[in-house]
């Protein structure tokens, strides 16, 4: 496996723990204004199962760009070929 994708799956993890943790109480924890009705916070953890799973989804692409790029310089399988 190619250095770069273990590195952006690690990378994304740390997002992930970041936008959960760090992001709320910085930005989003002083109760004054809403967004759509709710408070800050509310819709800060209504917004993330949205947004981590499209992340997961963009890094899983990359993720099989690589991959495939890999296979096919190994001479494993063809350009278009998906296994």
């Amino acid at each position: 496996m190619s250095r770069k994708v273990v590195t952006a799956w690690l990378v994304l993890n740390v997002a992930v723990v970041v936008l959960y943790t760090v992001v709320p109480p910085l930005f989003f924890n002083d109760g004054h204004a809403d967004i759509a009705g709710m408070p800050q916070i509310l819709f800060w953890f209504t917004l993330m199962p949205f947004v981590i799973p499209a992340l997961i989804a963009a890094l899983y692409f990359y993720d099989r760009s690589i991959t495939t790029r890999l296979r096919v310089a190994r001479g494993e399988c063809e350009e278009g070929e998906l296994r």
